[in-house]
C-alpha cells in the first residue's frame, strides 16, 4: 500500500495531559530564563527563553487546535475542523522562523559589542531549562508520530533541548577561559539550527493547505487503477489532495464505454473500493461521462485545457468511422497536447483493433520544444502493431518531420496527403 495508514493513537485525555502539563512547564521556565538572562547579561539564555516562550505559545495552539479539530462538520465547514492542527503547525513554524532571523540579528550585535557575561547563572538555568525541554520533548514524542501539528510540538522541544545544551557549554566555556563572545556565537548557532529544522518541516503544512496531492501516494498508479476497470476508457479532470493530514481525497471524471454505461453503480463501486484498499483514500467524488459524449481535449490533471481556455490544438475526428482514427493537430504543439494525443490513441485501441490512422496537420505550425517531441511521441503510436497505415494531411513542408518520427515509432505504411485531400487519405488509411 502505497499511503501509510499506521499513525499513533493515543487517548484524547491522555494526550490533553501530557500538552497542559508541558505548557505550564514551559511558561515557568521562560519567566525564569528571562529573569536569568537580564541579572546575567547573558543574551543566549534570553534567545533560550525566547524559544522556550515560542513553544509555550506553540504548546497553546497545539492544545486550542486539538480541541477543535474534533468538532463535527457543520454548515459553515462542510469539511469539518480537522485542518485546524495543519494551521496551527504552519503557525509553529513561522514563529520558528522569525525567531530564528531575530536571534542571529541579535547574536550579530553582540559579538560586535559583547557585554560581560554571568556564567554561572548562564549554567544553572541552561541546565534547568534542559531538564524542562527534555521533560516536554518526551511528553509529546509519541504523540508526534500522527500528527502534523504534534510534530511541530516536538521539534520546537527538542530544538529547544538542543539550544539548552548550547547554553550550558556556553556558559561554562565564560566560567573557565573567559569567552565572552560564545555567547553570541551560541544564540547565532541556535537560531541557524531553529531555521533548519523550521524550513525542512514547513512544506507539508504548505502543501496540505494548498490542496498539494498527498506526497506518499503514487498519482499516476491512482490513475492507472481506475483506468484499468473493466469499463473505463479514460479518466481525466484528476484532483488529489488531502482533506487533513490523514485523509486523502479525489475527485474525477471518468468516462465509460457504452455496454458499461448500464452497469455504473458497480463500476463506480469497484473503484471507489480499489481506491480505499491500495491508497487509503476514503473519500472519492467520481463523475462519470458517456464515450460518445465526453469533454473533449480535457487535461489529465485540473480542469483547464492547453491555451487556458483558447481552442483545443489537438481534437479527435471521424468519430463515426469505425475502421480508423482520426485526430486534426491545430497551431503549435507542446507536450501537454502530445499526452493528450497519447491519452485518445489509447482510448480507442483499447476498444479494438485499427488498421487506420489519419492525422491531418493541416493548420498545423509546428513544435513547442522539439528537442522532447521525438522521445514524448514514443506515445501510443507505439502500439506500433495496431496500425496498419497512417496517412497525414499536411502542407509538404512537414513531410520530413512527419515521415522521421512515424517511420521512428512504427513499421505501419505510411503515405503523406495534400491539405485538400483529406477523404482520399481516410479512404486509404481505412481500406484493409
Amino acid at each position: 500500500m502505497s499511503h501509510d495508514q499506521e499513525h499513533t493513537r493515543i487517548d484524547p485525555a491522555s494526550g490533553d495531559r501530557r500538552v497542559s502539563i508541558a505548557i505550564w512547564a514551559n511558561g515557568i521556565l521562560t519567566v525564569a530564563q528571562v529573569v536569568g538572562g537580564i541579572l546575567s547579561g547573558s543574551l543566549a539564555l534570553i534567545a533560550d527563553a525566547l524559544h522556550n516562550f515560542s513553544d509555550m505559545a506553540a504548546l497553546v495552539v497545539a492544545f486550542a487546535a486539538r480541541k477543535i479539530s474534533g468538532r463535527p462538520a457543520d454548515e459553515r465547514m462542510t469539511f469539518g475542523y480537522g485542518r485546524v492542527e495543519v494551521v496551527a503547525a504552519l503557525i509553529n513554524y513561522t514563529t520558528l522562523i522569525l525567531i530564528g532571523f531575530y536571534l542571529i540579528y541579535e547574536g550579530g550585535m553582540r559579538i560586535i559589542n559583547p557585554p560581560e557575561v554571568q556564567g554561572w547563572t548562564v549554567v544553572v538555568l541552561g541546565g534547568i531549562a534542559l531538564m524542562v525541554d527534555a521533560l516536554t520533548a518526551f511528553l509529546t514524542y509519541s504523540m508526534q508520530k500522527g500528527s502534523v501539528n504534534i510534530r511541530a510540538l516536538f521539534l520546537h522541544n527538542l530544538s529547544d533541548a538542543f539550544a539548552s545544551i548550547a547554553v550550558v557549554v556556553s556558559g561554562a566555556l565564560i566560567i573557565l577561559y573567559d569567552m565572552w563572545w560564545m555567547d553570541p556565537a551560541i544564540t547565532i548557532g541556535i537560531a541557524l539550527y531553529i531555521l533548519y529544522l523550521a524550513f525542512t518541516e514547513i512544506d507539508g503544512p504548505i502543501r496540505t493547505l494548498m490542496l498539494g496531492s498527498p506526497p506518499d501516494i503514487d498519482n499516476e498508479a491512482v490513475i492507472d487503477t481506475m483506468a484499468n476497470v473493466a469499463g473505463v476508457v479514460d479518466v481525466h479532470h484528476v484532483h488529489l489532495w488531502q482533506m487533513e493530514e490523514h485523509e486523502a481525497a479525489i475527485d474525477c471524471h471518468v468516462v465509460l464505454t457504452a455496454d458499461a454505461w448500464s452497469r455504473i453503480e458497480g463500476i463506480k463501486s469497484r473503484i471507489k473500493r480499489q481506491l480505499k484498499e491500495r491508497f487509503d483514500i476514503g473519500h472519492s467524488s467520481l463523475e462519470f461521462e458517456h464515450e460518445h459524449s465526453q469533454h473533449e481535449n480535457a487535461n489529465l490533471y485540473g480542469h483547464g485545457r492547453p491555451g487556458e481556455g483558447d481552442e483545443a490544438h489537438v481534437i479527435e475526428i471521424l468519430k463515426d468511422n469505425s475502421d480508423v482514427i482520426g485526430l486534426e493537430c491545430r497551431g503549435k504543439l507542446s507536450l501537454d497536447d502530445l499526452k493528450g494525443i497519447h491519452i485518445t490513441l489509447h482510448k480507442r485501441l483499447a476498444k479494438a483493433h485499427e488498421p487506420g490512422l489519419v492525422i491531418d496537420l493541416t493548420d498545423f505550425e509546428g513544435y513547442k520544444g522539439l528537442s522532447a517531441i521525438h522521445e514524448d511521441l514514443k506515445m501510443d503510436i507505439a502500439h506500433r502493431s495496431d496500425f496498419d497505415r497512417i496517412a497525414v494531411v499536411g502542407d509538404r513542408k512537414w513531410i520530413e518531420l512527419g515521415t522521421s518520427l512515424v517511420s521512428a515509432l512504427t513499421s505501419a505504411e505510411m503515405r503523406w496527403f495534400d491539405t485538400c485531400d483529406r477523404d482520399s487519405a481516410v479512404q486509404w488509411a481505412s481500406r484493409r
